[in-house]
């Protein structure tokens, strides 16, 4: 594999869930003709070295949290344009902030799904739907530079529970929930 220093390892994120003990894609609503596919496999035995498959809003999401924007947060809650509301439902859940962030394939926050846009729609078939069908586009949003009197203002305008926390290329770094607001005294 060239001069260079033996490759140590090969991290893959794919546009569907992946079974990650397996490494294999599940019913991937973009991807024909990949369920199931040996992915892990095939890349083990082309580059002799271990590797790694997730989805790719994961992928994303360790490298933000790990390197990028996210480096000093402890959760990470977004999920890509296009992801299956079934896997955003789950990281809506895992998650506990009563929403999650919609990225685009730039990482910048286009949307976001909250407990009130799955409720809104559970009258049709989310498990069919994208997140593009189901969320707010444009969510409001304050910078990291923000005093907490500033967001409960905009939380009680708009008479929203979350906003989202940006940088100022408009990739997602938090999260301000109005729980948290109150829990500190900021009526």
């Amino acid at each position: 594999m060239g001069n260079g220093p033996p490759l140590w390892g090969v991290g893959l994120g794919v546009p569907g869930p992946v079974e990650f003990g397996t490494g294999r894609v599940v019913a991937p609503p973009i991807m024909p003709g990949w369920a199931n596919y040996p992915i892990r496999e095939t890349f083990a035995e082309r580059y002799n070295a271990p590797v790694w498959v997730d989805n790719d809003v994961n992928v994303l999401a360790l490298g933000e949290l790990r390197a990028g924007a996210a480096r000093e947060q402890s959760n990470v809650m977004m999920v890509k344009l296009g992801t299956g509301m079934p896997e955003a439902a789950m990281t809506l859940s895992k998650m506990r902030f009563g929403c999650v962030g919609v990225i685009d394939d730039d990482g910048c926050l286009c949307g976001i799904i909250t407990d009130g846009d799955i409720a809104r729609n559970l009258g049709s078939s989310l498990a069919q739907m994208r997140v593009d069908d189901v969320m707010t586009r444009n969510p409001k949003t304050v910078k990291e530079t923000t005093l907490a009197t500033g967001a409960m203002a905009l939380l009680n305008r708009y008479n929203i529970s979350a906003l989202m926390v940006v940088d100022e290329t408009k990739r997602p770094i938090g999260i301000v929930h109005f729980h948290d607001l109150l829990r500190i005294g900021v009526a």
